[in-house]
């Protein structure tokens, strides 16, 4: 643990507790979007050049977002403003495995 040079007042300590954790909630923010950009900047290289702009562009969104078909069993995506584990009473058997099995493969990677 590094040594600290000055030795702050309880209140003092508190403050500078509370800043440096506010500070760190932007990381995971900034993580996803890191690596948004990367996977994007990978796709425009391997794009295939002899398509239009347009379809290019939403092949690459469809790439970064994912199928339509799975908006509905993602965890970290909202349905009708509130978040799908709110809606987990009002899902069939199926839906509830497969946001399972989504949430599986995202703590996998």
């Amino acid at each position: 643990m590094a040594c600290q040079s000055d030795e702050p007042s309880l209140s003092e300590a508190i403050s500078r507790l509370v800043e440096s954790g506010l500070a760190s909630h932007a990381g995971p923010d900034l993580q996803k979007h890191r690596a948004r950009k990367m996977a994007g900047d990978a796709i425009d290289r391997m794009g295939d050049t002899t398509t239009t702009a347009e379809d290019r562009a939403i092949r690459k969104r469809d790439l970064l977002d994912g199928p339509k078909e799975f908006d509905r069993v993602r965890i970290d995506r909202s349905r009708c403003g509130k978040p799908i584990r709110e809606w987990a009473g009002h899902q069939d058997v199926a839906d509830t495995e497969a946001i399972r099995a989504t949430s599986d493969m995202e703590d996998k990677q």
